[in-house]
């Protein structure tokens, strides 16, 4: 949810709007020439980004925004973590047609080459079975899995002591 920092931000007369929260993304996101995600926390692929893409908005971004997501495709806009060179970029490419419409192209590559269900389907599902299958041996060899349940039990144990103290 936007900040009221951020709310500050709205300025019609330089048709530059702040409008919080959309109900549909992806209705809202095809109707706009571009994504402006200066995102600088984050991990994995963003949903915002592969809902510009699959609506053909190109997107301007940080390192961190982009990470994961275009493997060694061009992106469909630019990423940059310099703010000044940051702003430079977005006004260009909305206002470059001949640009906006090659990072266009870039964003529907992306998805297709490296979201596209029908590549993964048959090889997720298969995992999915085999773990289906065989759950209890994945939970014993997922140390990942152990630490988290782990520590999950010491804060509520910590939690109860210190309702405990409260209480007394």
């Amino acid at each position: 949810y936007a900040t009221q920092k951020v709310l500050q931000l709205n300025n019609p007369k330089e048709n530059f709007l702040i409008k919080g929260r959309a109900e549909s993304a992806r209705l809202t996101m095809e109707s706009y020439r571009l994504l402006v995600a200066p995102i600088q926390f984050g991990a994995g692929v963003k949903g915002k980004f592969i809902d510009a893409m699959q609506t053909g908005t190109p997107s301007v971004t940080t390192k961190v925004g982009a990470e994961a997501m275009k493997g060694n495709l061009d992106w469909n806009g630019f990423i940059e973590d310099d703010p000044e060179t940051f702003c430079r970029k977005t006004v260009e490419l909305y206002e470059n047609e001949d640009l906006w419409k090659t990072a266009q192209e870039h964003g529907i590559r992306i998805i297709n080459e490296r979201y596209e269900k029908r590549k993964y389907q048959s090889d997720f599902m298969t995992n999915l079975s085999l773990l289906k299958v065989q759950i209890d041996r994945h939970r014993q060899q997922n140390f990942i899995s152990q630490i988290l349940l782990h520590h999950t039990m010491q804060s509520t144990k910590y939690m109860s002591l210190w309702i405990e103290e409260k209480n007394k």
